[in-house]
């Protein structure tokens, strides 16, 4: 039972910490798009307007992945050691 509340509060700070990097990140990217711009433009040859569509979809697709990667299991688990300890303590 203990491991299993480890596991679940270290999934839940995985997702608050990665939540608060992608905010960041999505705060720079909005102070200063034309750097990031320009590093895609340099890298890849994609010009301004699919490269802000890219970028967007990116911050997209991490967010929803750092959702069923981290917050569903831990949830899952939250709901697991819930349901224990009142079948435990209902006996």
């Amino acid at each position: 039972m203990e491991n299993m509340v480890r596991a679940r509060n270290v999934l839940l700070k995985s997702f608050v910490i990665t939540y608060a990097i992608l905010i960041l990140s999505f705060i720079v990217f909005c102070m200063h798009p034309h750097f990031f711009y320009g590093i895609i433009h340099h890298f890849y040859g994609i010009g301004h307007e699919e490269a802000a569509v890219l970028l967007v979809q990116a911050h997209i697709l991490m967010k929803i992945s750092a959702f069923v990667l981290f917050l569903v299991p831990a949830l899952a688990l939250h709901w697991e050691i819930k349901c224990r300890c009142k079948h435990e303590k209902g006996e």
